[in-house]
């Protein structure tokens, strides 16, 4: 083995094989290594790199001298060329790091020579280097399951750690740049142009230029360049190790030869089709689909998957998502299920799809925006197909894009979205500027401060609703002004840390009984934010402009209703889906100017863009269930019978809903007249007695039952319901009075306005009683069968589903 110190004895590995001094010498004889070995002197004051005669000087040089230098500045480099055959072991026993680069086989003769230094010694911390993903990532399992080296003490130096579909390895250049372009490899077929998200590449004269102060360091062009032309310049940061080492080369055997989302070109002879989703998000990702400029199909994964507030979850890696984890390639968090049932219902496939909108940055992005947002706003960014648009920017193009305007004030007010927690928009014509943000914190964010409240309250993490509607039964004696409140100088001021140490001893658990400070506690939150909100609104709103809400926050309802009354607003909108699922539209909608220039605006008169059953496909696959069932001729005035005598009904008819809330195509409907069926509805929805119900009503009837009536159709705004009329709907009232209302069309829902037009004429009430079709902690029904098993676990006494209806009592027989 040419090594005078090496010892001819025999090495067993841990999985039982013997190989002797002879049979190594033989099997490294081999192969044709191409490699160096890196060894230091104990006193650390010299190190050397001995080279085999057949490997690339140069490149070992290239990526071995930052490594001595970072590594052992004190340290001479000795170089050692045409050695007839590299030193397998180390004279030195304290060997502190050995580094291979070159083909496959010398990666693998690598592998040999650390297994045995690992069964002979003690191995501290191994440094890697390579050109070769795969065999790199051979080694380095090699070394996690046959060698005595941890997977946190490997670590390769070179390797770009924001390499989210394969690894990248960096080069060593005296260049400023943050990318090295090998003008020999490249062969100017402009891919990484048109996958360059911030236009800093760019082909001129045949040559490839960069624009080096627009570049956001996101290494697309060099993850997806076919010829390995381009590499980011090697650095401190340059280095991978541990678990997020392991995750990347554990996907190293698969690697893209060339971007899996090429622009597409446009013809004149299709249509359209850009596909927004919800998925740099932490929560309820979602699916919309675009045609020409027309929203025709939008779902939640939730409703797919059967999980409420459904968000990705990558295999052993709890809380990873394409906002906070680089590694994680950008379509790993896809919705998928939703994906597939919005193109299965406009007819396409996803080789249709001109444009991708992403509803955020992911983490590889995160240079290229800062803090000082107003100065350093954040940008749409396109990739090929891809097209990444700001989070709250997305929230507040689904607000805009979902009414008829021209102009508009925007506000967006969420938990927090790239680094958001409330921002400010000015909407004119196609445009939508921010003027305003506050910057999200862990400690500061408004939804964070709702949702620490909520947590004391014993409501859980997806309680605020709860919250919200336990306010109307406190009185707001708490003060919230060092907690969440505006400063004089128009600042929101922001403290989750205060809310959660000074109510700590407050804390409830869910099944302990609420006191009257619990109550109060609540009133007090609600009014510091309706209060803080309707401050920072007045001081920034355009005279007599329009005002639209998106945003988690924004489905607050009470909220709402306090901010149209008191700031005298007529034109004020809340998207059906103001929660994280919206900026699925939103950023469809963006995408979609991306194309023309212009950004739709869909004038939004319903929220029916689910997926919808026949009412053949309902009575066939109630007959494959074997359910019993009756098939009527008019089922809406067949259901308003029904309702009339008290009983309790689950509707399932047309297109399902997007968004939170069921607005008659996925509901619970009851009689607003019977005070009793309150306690009896809140406990099948596992809720708490004193949760309210809102009503569907009639469009033209507002004025009639409430005050400041006007054509709300998303159940989004709080109105009181007026005094002489407060006894006649007990169900729907709650305790201050108020209720939050569904104006129902003929033209958007003609079964349902059918329903409640039969009910109105029978009763001489034009409403009924709406909640959502689900059980506690379910999300909403979407098929016949999900409806037939939650009508059997609520304990309904009807389920009108199609023009079929089934009765519990036939069930029962």
């Amino acid at each position: 083995m040419n090594d005078p110190s090496a010892k001819d004895v025999g090495l067993r590995f841990p999985d039982g094989d013997i190989v002797d001094a002879s049979e190594l010498r033989e099997l490294f004889a081999a192969f044709p290594i191409a490699g160096y070995e890196f060894t230091q002197s104990p006193s650390r004051t010299s190190a050397r790199v001995t080279i085999k005669d057949s490997a690339d000087t140069e490149t070992v040089l290239a990526m071995m001298t930052p490594v001595v230098s970072n590594e052992f500045p004190d340290a001479v480099l000795e170089v050692v060329e045409g050695l007839v055959g590299p030193r397998l072991f180390a004279p030195d026993p304290r060997l502190v790091c050995t580094l291979w680069v070159g083909s496959e086989d010398a990666m693998g003769a690598a592998t040999l020579a650390l297994s045995a230094l690992g069964h002979t010694r003690q191995v501290g911390d191994v440094l890697l280097a390579s050109d070769d993903a795969e065999a790199l990532a051979s080694v380095t399992s090699a070394l996690r399951d046959r060698a005595a080296v941890k997977a946190n003490n490997i670590t390769v130096q070179g390797l770009q750690p924001e390499s989210a579909t394969r690894p990248l390895f960096a080069r060593a250049s005296d260049s400023a740049d943050p990318i090295l372009i090998e003008d020999a490899l490249c062969d100017r077929c402009g891919d990484c142009v048109d996958l360059c998200p911030a236009d800093c590449l760019a082909l001129v004269d045949g040559e490839l230029t960069l624009n080096a102060s627009a570049c956001v360091s996101c290494h697309i062009c060099g993850e997806f360049c076919p010829t390995n032309a381009i590499h980011p310049v090697d650095n401190e940061h340059a280095r991978v190790a541990g678990p997020t080492l392991s995750r990347l080369l554990d996907s190293a055997a698969a690697l893209p030869t060339h971007s899996p989302f090429p622009s597409v070109p446009l013809t004149l002879a299709k249509p359209r089709v850009v596909l927004g989703l919800a998925t740099v998000t932490l929560m309820e990702h979602a699916a919309a689909l675009m045609v020409d400029g027309e929203l025709v199909a939008a779902v939640e994964e939730e409703r797919l998957v059967r999980e409420r507030h459904y968000r990705y979850k990558a295999p052993g890696r709890p809380g990873a998502s394409l906002a906070s984890d680089p590694t994680l390639p950008l379509d790993a968090a896809w919705p998928k299920h939703a994906i597939k049932s919005v193109l299965s219902m406009a007819g396409l496939s996803f080789e249709d799809v001109d444009l991708i909108g992403m509803n955020g940055m992911p983490h590889r992005m995160r240079h290229s925006f800062s803090h000082d947002s107003i100065e350093r706003p954040l940008k749409v960014h396109r990739s090929g197909r891809l097209v990444f648009a700001p989070h709250h920017l997305c929230h507040a193009a689904s607000a805009y894009g979902m009414t008829e305007w021209d102009s508009a004030d925007l506000l967006v007010i969420d938990g927090h979205g790239d680094f958001e927690t409330l921002s400010w928009y000015r909407a004119d014509g196609d445009e939508i500027e921010l003027t305003h943000a506050t910057p999200f914190f862990p400690d500061k964010s408004v939804g964070g401060v709702f949702d620490t409240i909520t947590q004391a309250l014993g409501f859980g993490t997806h309680g605020q609703g709860s919250t919200m509607a336990l306010a109307a039964l406190g009185e707001p004696t708490e003060d919230f002004s060092d907690i969440l409140s505006l400063r004089e100088d128009g600042s929101l001021l922001l403290s989750e840390w205060t809310a959660m140490h000074r109510y700590a001893s407050w804390r409830r658990t869910r099944d302990q009984p609420i006191e009257q400070r619990h109550r109060d506690l609540a009133a007090s939150l609600q009014r510091a934010l309706e209060s803080t909100v309707r401050m920072f609104i007045e001081q920034r709103r355009t005279p007599g402009a329009p005002l639209a809400i998106a945003g988690g926050v924004g489905l607050s309802c009470r909220m709402n209703g306090y901010l149209r009354r008191t700031l005298g607003i007529e034109a004020m909108e809340v998207p059906p889906a103001a929660n994280d699922a919206g900026t699925a539209i939103g950023a469809a909608l963006l995408a979609d100017r991306e194309l023309t220039g212009r950004l739709p605006r869909i004038n939004a008169e319903h929220s029916y863009w689910g997926p919808a059953w026949s009412d053949e496909g309902v009575h066939r696959e109630l007959s494959r269930f074997k359910i019993p069932h009756t098939r009527v001729d008019d089922i809406s005035a067949t259901a308003a019978e029904l309702l009339a005598e008290g009983q309790v009904i689950c509707w399932f008819q047309g297109r399902m809903e997007f968004g939170p809330r069921a607005l008659g195509g996925r509901s619970i409907l009851a009689d607003p007249r019977r005070a009793e069926l309150k306690d009896r509805v809140n406990l099948m929805k596992g809720r708490q007695a004193w949760r309210p119900f809102g009503p569907s009503i009639l469009a033209g009837h507002e004025g009639e039952w409430f005050e400041d009536p006007w054509d709300s159709r998303f159940m989004l705004f709080a109105v009181n319901v007026r005094d002489d009329k407060r006894e006649e709907i007990p169900m729907v009232v709650h305790d201050d009075g108020s209720t939050r209302p569904q104006a129902v069309h003929a033209d958007t829902n003609p079964r349902y306005h059918a329903l409640i037009s039969a009910f109105h004429r029978a009763t001489g009430v034009p409403m009924v009683v709406n909640t959502s079709f689900n059980t506690g902690g379910e999300a909403i029904v979407m098929t016949p069968r999900q409806a037939v098993a939650s009508f059997v676990r609520l304990g309904a006494d009807y389920l009108a589903i199609g023009d079929s209806l089934v009765s519990r009592n036939a069930l029962r027989r």
